[in-house]
């Protein structure tokens, strides 16, 4: 649904897009590091548990694959323009099930994704020792937080903790569904006392987190990189250099293959890290969104943010890959032009149409294995699938 914002609530020009009536740019770069973090979770994890299916499971061998590639690399020429030939001349080993065992490994590893994102808040609860906030502790606090809610409209129930070791004036918007919570750092409950304006721009911005559900986006994104690190990009690296060296050893030919293959997963690394960082930072410009619609122009965000931008000013700046939060010269930015909420950047188009390809040929293939295009006496077989696990 398309509309025009006439920007007066957020002080914004008048006539831009309302950030509110498109898909956000927080949900466009969502979905790029899914689609970005499933290509690669499948290829990688169902080709390193294809090859260990077919060492241990499957009772393969070194040997037979190395004949395989040897009597490839022999006969490349030949038949090069006969797949079905080249098949029938050289055997390739059945090495774990291809498909099959790339979705198994594909859904494991996205029901591990689903348990930590249900167990995660109550993890963070306890490490956090964060403790329930109490109202006939801090009354005037509380009337403030139901002035807040009542503005902020939420429909879902919000369980207000407390962290008293955290001196800084910052709030924490976390949670599940039907469980979220919005944990008051020991400094922002004193500046509740210090510049009552303040705290409520801060507290409308967790809210706003919460209004915008984008929480569980939050969440998903940081469990997808962890995993991705740990699942893909550490065997990427250590596999990546081992395959190359094999395949250049016993089947020259192939090495413009796998080069190009271990190019398109570094880029397919490169935009999952990029992701990560763009759908944190625009989860924050949206939240400041909301916050202006609120309160007619956020000019208490304004203040903090002119303030904070005067100290980013000198300190040193962190890679942009690395940053969760845009600096404050963007947010001040953002909040008086809604237009750069929708910023598309090439690296986006670039991982989008990268992405998307890669899906093609993933989801091409898996179709291709489960109605039979792909068997081996089938024209569009090929010796590279099988002699490299896909």
């Amino acid at each position: 649904m398309t509309g025009v914002w006439s920007g007066v609530g957020a002080g914004g020009p008048v006539g831009v897009q309302h950030p509110f009536r498109l898909p956000s740019g927080t949900s466009l770069r969502f979905a790029l590091l899914i689609l970005s973090t499933s290509v690669a979770m499948a290829t990688e994890l169902g080709a390193l548990a294809s090859t260990a299916a077919y060492f241990t499971l499957g009772g393969g061998s070194v040997g037979s694959l190395t004949e395989a590639l040897d009597c490839a690399s022999k006969n490349f020429t030949e038949v090069a323009s006969d797949p079905a030939a080249f098949a029938r001349r050289c055997e390739f080993p059945d090495i774990g099930g291809g498909s099959t065992v790339e979705m198994a490994a594909f859904a494991a590893l996205w029901l591990a994704v689903g348990i930590t994102y249900w167990l995660l808040p109550v993890y963070r609860l306890r490490r956090r020792r964060l403790r329930p906030f109490r109202p006939d502790m801090y009354p005037d606090i509380q009337h403030t937080l139901t002035e807040l809610m009542a503005l902020a409209e939420l429909r879902c129930p919000v369980r207000f903790v407390v962290d008293l070791r955290d001196q800084r004036p910052t709030g924490l918007a976390f949670g599940r569904v039907g469980r979220r919570h919005v944990m008051l750092g020991g400094g922002l409950l004193r500046l509740h006392g210090i510049d009552p304006e303040a705290f409520r721009a801060i507290v409308l911005h967790e809210l706003a987190h919460l209004r915008n559900r984008d929480v569980d986006i939050a969440f998903l994104t940081l469990i997808c990189h962890r995993l991705f690190v740990f699942a893909v990009a550490v065997p990427m690296a250590v596999t990546a250099p081992f395959a190359l060296l094999v395949g250049w050893v016993l089947l020259p030919s192939s090495a413009i293959f796998q080069t190009l293959l271990i190019a398109a997963q570094c880029a397919l690394a490169v935009t999952v890290a990029h992701a990560v960082g763009a759908v944190l930072r625009s989860r924050e410009l949206y939240a400041d969104a909301r916050v202006a619609m609120w309160t007619r122009g956020a000019h208490s965000l304004r203040r903090l943010f002119a303030a904070q931008h005067g100290i980013e000013r000198t300190a040193p700046r962190r890679p942009l890959l690395r940053r969760t939060h845009p600096s404050a010269a963007k947010r001040l930015a953002a909040l008086s032009d809604t237009s750069l909420l929708f910023h598309f950047s090439p690296w986006d188009a670039f991982g989008l149409a990268l992405s998307c390809s890669l899906v093609y040929l993933q989801v091409a293939q898996w179709t291709g294995d489960a109605v039979g295009l792909t068997d081996r006496d089938s024209v569009l077989s090929g010796p590279f699938r099988k002699s490299f696990g896909g």
